[in-house]
């Protein structure tokens, strides 16, 4: 039985169907209305608050616009507008619209002028309850832009009442409320009545705290980071202090800190403080470049807690062209283990330099206590050194102790746009007191970063005095040298400083380097730097410095700055330029 015909009326059907939809579409697209909406009269926060409430202007172009939708967004368009113009106290505004269509839009204008804005007339912003004289509920309502005979601004009204209830929270008033809030707004008279009454109710206090969570620490220790206690008035700046230096500590991943308010007792809060540790072991193994070392690397495994009591241990190896060390560092963490700590440290390190070349064991036990940006050290070290440079050469015993301030403070180490950081060190030894030579020496270093507009001024200085009548006895470690990617850039490591007879650079007893730099940023990650170094290390005179010239390229990474710079020696003529390559943060 023949179906052929049969197939091609049903073909033919499917053809002028997609022909009747297709040409459906394009007449709609083609009659699809489009709409311009002009807002005059006005500018700024006031025209953007406008357009986001204007139904037309979001709709201009919404597929399904027809002329009756057009209409009618444009019939409430003035309400709308009101609207809009109320937060900003402007409540008689005077509004000409019209509506017009032409062949191929339709024409939306609103000329506004916003008028006078409503004063307040009557203002009463209390405090009541047992926090009425909190210093953090006061300075919310002293700061307030309300004022008897201003602009009636409802966002800061707003602000107001938020700002209050966010203090509220933060120290410990949970049952704060507004038993009183009201405006009322009298357009005949054209002003605004303004009352607003904050009852406190009672502050409560610190409840129970328990340390929770899988802890490979003494919970007494861990107690040891909370600076305060059950019964005293809660503050959620004391938690937040509390999670930060928990967090820091090194001892746990997790730190989270709950407020148990369904746990009232009385007026008493308990604290749950829920904790899990890091991986005991830590291992990292780093390579890098300085034109001042070549290539180096570096090995290092950590203990980050060897006991109950936080106590936590370190090794390092590190190894470079012309400076090898092996070291271990031993923490014991003390009453307030946040800032204070005993420091253990010994170290084997061997350098062949220019010459020179030394073999120095060091032992170090180190109090140091640490307040915000400051940091504190004493220090007993007995140092153990074997050297050979230029004519000088021996075994030196010294017992040095010393004492040691630095402060930082940044808004970034890594990446600094203003920031400082300098260190005082003074240190000693006294002959037949476990060392061979009598010695006193002082050392100030600092570095000031200050940004401007797309760039920043670096400057940094470095100050150093040795008082001695031994000074052939000291080892290389106690001299001053100058010259290297830190000190006078364009010199070599080390290479700047007194001479003997054989013209090998032995140090000096004192010195004095400086450097000032700008840096141009051209891009997010790149910057471009011009600097001047100059410095000397000496014995009577720092005269006449050492002073060098250059230009570098820097790139933003994660971890700090890789530095390139080209550097000329202004008092060579041999040889005078150098290149210096460093990689580390800002600070």
């Amino acid at each position: 039985m023949p179906v052929r015909p049969l197939q091609d009326v049903f073909v033919l059907f499917r053809l002028i169907s997609t022909a009747f939809i297709l040409g459906v579409t394009i007449s709609t697209a083609a009659a699809q209305p489009k709409v311009e909406v002009t807002v005059e009269g006005i500018d700024g926060e006031l025209r953007e608050n406008v357009v986001l409430l204007l139904s037309i202007y979001q709709q201009r172009d919404h597929p399904d616009l027809t002329a009756g939708r057009i209409n009618r967004l444009h019939e409430k368009a003035e309400t709308e507008i009101r609207h809009a113009l109320e937060p900003f106290a402007y409540y008689r505004p005077h509004i000409t619209s019209e509506l017009s269509q032409d062949q191929e839009r339709w024409h939306a204008r609103y000329q506004i002028d916003s008028g006078p804005r409503l004063p307040i007339a009557s203002l009463n912003l209390q405090l009541a309850g047992p926090g009425a004289n909190e210093i953090m509920f006061t300075n919310i309502l002293s700061q307030s832009q309300l004022k008897v005979g201003e602009p009636f601004l409802h966002a800061e009204y707003e602000r107001i009442k938020s700002a209050l209830l966010r203090a509220a929270d933060s120290i410990g008033y949970f049952d704060a409320r507004f038993s009183e809030h009201e405006v009322l707004i009298d357009l005949p008279g054209y002003q605004a009545q303004v009352a607003l009454t904050f009852s406190t109710g009672i502050r409560y206090q610190f409840g129970e705290i328990r340390i929770t969570g899988d802890i490979a620490l003494n919970e007494a220790m861990v107690r040891r980071f909370i600076t305060f206690g059950t019964g005293e008035p809660f503050d959620s700046a004391l938690l937040l202090d509390l999670q930060d230096a928990l967090s820091k500590s090194d001892y746990f991943a997790t730190v989270d800190i709950r407020i148990e308010r369904q746990l009232v007792t009385g007026q008493q809060v308990p604290i749950t403080v829920a904790l899990s540790m890091r991986n005991r072991t830590r291992y990292a193994i780093g390579f890098g470049y300085g034109t001042d070392t070549g290539p180096r690397g570096s090995l290092n495994w950590e203990q980050r807690f060897l006991n109950t009591q936080g106590h936590h241990f370190s090794a390092d190896l590190k190894a470079s062209q012309s400076q090898s060390s092996v070291g271990a560092k031993y923490i014991v963490p003390l009453t307030r283990p946040r800032s204070d700590r005993i420091v253990g440290r010994a170290e084997y390190s061997i350098e062949h330099l220019n010459r020179a070349k030394r073999r120095t064991q060091l032992m170090e036990i180190a109090d140091e206590h640490v307040k915000n940006s400051w940091q504190r050290r004493y220090t007993l070290t007995y140092q153990l050194e074997d050297f050979d440079i230029g004519l000088d050469q021996g075994i030196s015993q010294l017992f040095m102790p010393g004492l040691a301030f630095s402060y930082l403070a940044g808004d970034d180490t890594l990446h600094v746009d203003q920031g400082v950081r300098f260190n005082v060190e003074l240190r000693g030894a006294r002959e037949n007191l476990l060392s061979d030579a009598n010695f006193v020496q002082g050392r100030i270093a600092g570095k000031y970063i200050y940004g401007v507009p797309m760039g920043r001024f670096i400057t940094r200085v470095d100050i150093g005095a040795t008082r001695t009548r031994q000074f052939s006895e000291l080892p290389p470690t106690i001299r001053f040298f100058a010259g290297g990617d830190y000190s006078v850039r364009g010199y070599a490591y080390k290479s700047i400083g007194p001479r003997d007879a054989s013209d090998i650079v032995v140090g000096g007893e004192s010195l004095l380097v400086t450097s000032v730099e700008y840096e141009q940023f051209i891009s997010a990650q790149w910057s471009g730097a011009v600097f001047f170094d100059a410095g000397n290390a000496y014995h009577e005179n720092p005269h006449p410095f050492k002073t060098s010239r250059g230009l570098g390229i820097r790139r933003k990474l994660p971890f700090g700055w890789l530095r390139l710079d080209l550097a000329q020696a202004l008092q060579r003529t041999d040889d005078p330029w150098r290149i210096h390559l460093t990689l580390g943060p800002d600070l």
